[in-house]
């Protein structure tokens, strides 16, 4: 039984927690690297799930969480209207029992290429590794 009692469940953990793990874990890497993070009061922002900020430079930021060697997924609005999206990346993080944590990091843009090549709405950026894992230079201006 959970120290808590009855008030916690012993069951598997659901997407939407993993979901607010990622969140917290990429506002936290964003912050220990300089940047300001503007976490909404009230979740369930449809377009992106925070915002960063540093030196001028602001980005909205959608955030995937996996803990497991499922696929980041995505819904419909990332095949059918990617002019829509409002944010300007993606953070992936891949948070893994007993493994180190893994950040994939990547335009907006590129994640919808991505998204257009491969089947349903699954994103493996770690297919990928030189191309997103680790890559925070991306929010820099210029890149």
């Amino acid at each position: 039984m959970s120290p808590w009692g009855a008030i916690v469940e012993e069951k598997p953990i659901d997407r939407g927690v993993t979901e607010m793990m990622a969140v917290f874990y990429a506002a936290g890497e964003l912050s220990r690297r300089g940047w300001r993070v503007f976490l909404p009061v009230i979740r369930g922002n449809p377009d992106f799930d925070f915002m960063a900020e540093k030196g001028g430079d602001a980005h909205r930021v959608e955030v995937k969480g996996s803990r497991s060697g499922s696929l980041f997924i995505f819904g419909d609005k990332w095949y059918d209207a990617p002019h829509d999206l409002h944010s300007d990346l993606v953070v992936g993080v891949r948070a893994v029992e007993g493994k180190p944590v893994e950040y994939y990091v990547a335009h907006t843009s590129e994640v919808v290429a991505d998204l257009k090549r491969g089947p349903n709405s699954e994103w493996a950026p770690w297919k990928r590794k030189g191309h997103y894992l680790d890559r925070w230079e991306k929010l820099e201006k210029g890149d």
